[in-house]
């Protein structure tokens, strides 16, 4: 299948490690230019060895909202306007029930999972609009519809980016541009690694496919939803979740 990404232009926010750096080595591998755009520039200029030539790396803390002109402006210079945005930061855990969130720790995740989203589609989705072809896809979680245990902050803001991803959705569809969110369920990560074997184990008889996924999985979906055959997707919300939201039926 030709997904028609040779030569497109991507910027994947959150590519330094776990699903976004899937991201990034599929979009590469389909022929794309990436930009990588992340906090830490270690593991950034480590992906743009692996990439080679046709990547960029942008050090960049998606809280600040003063760094999205300069972003574009570099990527610009680089490749040409930005096709293809693909948003994959999320804040670190800080696992805490409701009452004890801190009101540091709450902001923080807003700042980065949700305000950072919003404030960076708005710096590119009026070049989309302008060339009349574009590509938005946020990585939500399963937490967004489900809540999540000791999860609130990053619950509330992963269902918040649903909401934005459909508006973006309605209003640029006219002009060419989808917008969709891509919901992982329990994916094998950085994130994750910490969890005892008897933890995990409990999780994966909740899930029908009896597995984590990887993300290279995840990655497929999302480069699959950046491509040209995905033209009459727009304003889904995409589970892979190894069917975990069919609740406990299968167990």
């Amino acid at each position: 299948m030709d997904l028609g990404i040779a030569g497109k232009t991507a910027l994947v926010v959150g590519a330094s490690r776990g699903i976004g750096r899937a991201i990034a080595r599929s979009l590469a591998a389909e022929g794309a230019q990436v930009a990588l755009a992340a906090r830490n520039r270690e593991a950034l200029e480590a992906l743009r060895e692996e990439l080679g030539g046709r990547s960029l790396v942008l050090e960049a803390d998606v809280r600040d909202p003063a760094i999205w002109p300069s972003i574009r402006e570099q990527i610009g210079a680089a490749f040409g306007p930005v096709d293809i945005l693909i948003y994959a930061a999320a804040a670190p855990d800080r696992p805490a029930r409701l009452p004890s969130i801190q009101t540091a720790h709450w902001e923080e995740v807003m700042a980065t999972d949700l305000t950072g989203f919003w404030r960076c589609a708005a710096a590119f989705l009026p070049g989309m609009a302008q060339q009349g072809w574009g590509r938005v896809v946020a990585l939500g979680s399963l937490m967004g519809a489900l809540g999540g245990f000791s999860e609130g902050a990053y619950a509330a803001a992963k269902a918040g980016l649903g909401g934005v991803v459909k508006t973006i959705a309605q209003e640029y569809a006219r002009m060419g541009v989808t917008a969709n969110l891509v919901v992982p369920g329990r994916i094998e990560t950085e994130r994750t690694a910490g969890v005892s074997e008897r933890a995990q184990e409990a999780m994966r008889k909740a899930i029908p496919l009896r597995r984590e996924g990887t993300p290279d999985e995840v990655a497929a979906v999302v480069t699959f939803l950046a491509s040209i055959q995905a033209s009459y997707v727009t304003g889904a919300e995409i589970p892979v979740t190894g069917g975990r939201e069919l609740g406990l039926l299968s167990l």
